[in-house]
């Protein structure tokens, strides 16, 4: 009779253990899934071989900033007169800046230095909204602030 309680609990904590054993695991992979999609909106994240004339893909999410698609495109308007003015491709540069209509996203192709700048500025702006003065006023702020 002792034996078979020393199996029952041998098998209790071997299931214990197992269960515990993958609490912590959805933990970690959890918590690394909310950093990576936290880290991905803050910025770019930075390459290995990093270069000031190779020209990086990036989506920026800007729905804390802009709520329609006009907002967007003030936002867009904004960042073409104030971050790295002269490269947009719209000035006659390499950089573009995309919005797909309907998602508070955009798209952008610049060199790394762009990004950073771009980074900057949507950092300054979303420290600016923080006040509540609305889009136009937290623009205008972050342009000439950042």
């Amino acid at each position: 009779m002792p034996s078979h309680r020393k199996r029952v609990s041998w098998r209790r904590f071997s299931i214990q253990s197992a269960l515990i054993a993958v609490a912590c695991t959805s933990v970690i992979f959890a918590t690394y899934r909310l950093g990576l999609k936290h880290g991905r909106s803050l910025g770019p994240i930075v390459p290995t071989n990093v270069s000031v004339n190779h020209i990086y893909s990036r989506d920026y999410d800007i729905s804390d900033l802009a709520k329609s698609d006009e907002e967007t495109e003030l936002i867009i308007s904004t960042i073409r007169k104030s971050v790295d003015t002269v490269n947009w491709d719209v000035a006659g540069g390499y950089a573009e800046l995309r919005h797909d209509p309907g998602s508070q996203t955009i798209a952008v192709s610049h060199v790394w230095p762009g990004h950073v700048e771009l980074v900057r500025f949507l950092e300054t702006a979303r420290e600016y909204a923080a006040f509540g003065r609305g889009l136009e006023v937290t623009l205008e702020d972050a342009s000439t602030n950042f």
